[in-house]
């Protein structure tokens, strides 16, 4: 069962939220139409059950503070892994240590605008096989000079493994201090778009079983 408009300040610990392949169906909404301060995932399994699916966590309304998925497995919806790009500001989006796989649109889509204090941070995340986009879209170097991408497996994705959709390569690659010690590999149309590897990043098969 999906949950849609989920109230703030909530933890979720455990469990399973499906959105059973349903047309544009959600398993995750978090949508408060002004501000939403925040909610914490814990091991919590968002399946969207098919490409009928709608994206299986939406992050959207006037200002969406401080949500935080942490273990999550997070696949098989016929958007986006996690879209945040419908939120007009934002505070701080944290996603670690979480599985992200086998959505149609993409993995990460980061938000559009940016608030003060804004952060992003992707760190110790396997995102991969997502069919038919990035593993990582960052709309713009705006955004790009706030998030903070470490230690994942970026792999396999149906286009980049991390689109930055404006600006330039040099210009991105300068404003993002924070994009390193990846693994970068396989992904179907290149690794990186406008933008360069971090120092340590590596691009080698990972042998997933």
């Amino acid at each position: 069962l999906g949950f849609y408009n989920a109230p703030a300040n909530c933890v979720w610990s455990g469990g399973v939220l499906n959105a059973n392949n349903q047309t544009a169906m959600r398993c995750l909404n978090i949508d408060s139409g002004a501000t939403n301060l925040g909610n914490l995932l814990v091991g919590v399994e968002l399946n969207g059950g098919g490409s009928s699916s709608g994206t299986c966590v939406v992050l959207s309304g006037a200002t969406s503070y401080d949500q935080e998925f942490i273990n999550c497995n997070i696949h098989g919806s016929g958007g986006w892994g996690i879209d945040a790009s419908g939120s007009s500001s934002f505070g701080n989006l944290k996603v670690i240590g979480c599985t992200i796989y086998g959505n149609v649109s993409g993995g990460i889509n980061e938000p559009t605008a940016t608030t003060v204090g804004f952060s992003l941070s992707i760190i110790g995340c396997t995102i991969d096989a997502n069919t038919s986009g990035p593993g990582i879209k960052i709309p713009s170097t705006a955004v790009a000079g706030m998030s903070i991408i470490l230690n994942n497996n970026i792999t396999t994705n149906g286009t980049y493994g991390i689109d930055v959709a404006a600006g330039t390569a040099a210009a991105n690659t300068a404003v993002i201090a924070y994009e390193d010690y990846n693994n970068v590999h396989g992904n179907i149309t290149a690794d990186y778009h406008n933008l360069t590897a971090g120092a340590h990043d590596i691009s080698v098969d990972p042998g997933y079983v």
